[in-house]
């Protein structure tokens, strides 16, 4: 599996198609923003907020006890890189987060993910480890 930068329209197939998409580009960013995204909404009880439910940013915000302007924007995030689906301004999970985002649920990854944010951590030292040769806490 790779994380890329899929065309969603003619045009874009278009361009994609020209080499007119930096991929390499969209790859470290979405990679980036992801994880900006998702860990905070994991620690803050995004998912289980919505529930097997549509609910409203005001709703999820109020049960997170959250700004709710922050929350729609989080929403929209997590909707754009398909965590979640919109209708009528309304969110519910997919069904891949249901299966393994959910802390309840019997697949749940969520442990995985929080892992993710030690790794992220511990990675943070790479450029110093390849300047120096000393390891910075990965794998010491």
């Amino acid at each position: 599996m790779k994380l890329d930068a899929v065309p969603e329209g003619v045009l874009e197939r278009v361009a994609v198609a020209a080499g007119l998409v930096p991929a390499p580009v969209v790859r470290v960013m979405w990679g980036v923003a992801i994880v900006r995204i998702v860990l905070p909404a994991l620690r803050l009880g995004v998912f289980e907020a919505i529930g097997d439910e549509w609910r409203t940013p005001d709703e999820v915000a109020k049960t997170i006890s959250c700004d709710v302007n922050g929350t729609t924007v989080m929403l929209a995030a997590l909707n754009g890189f398909d965590f979640l689906e919109r209708r009528d301004g309304k969110y519910a999970l997919t069904s891949e987060s249901k299966k393994w985002i959910v802390g309840t649920s019997k697949t749940s990854m969520k442990a995985a993910l929080e892992f993710a944010e030690n790794l992220d951590e511990m990675m943070s030292g790479i450029e110093t480890a390849v300047r120096t040769g000393k390891r910075g806490g990965l794998h010491e």
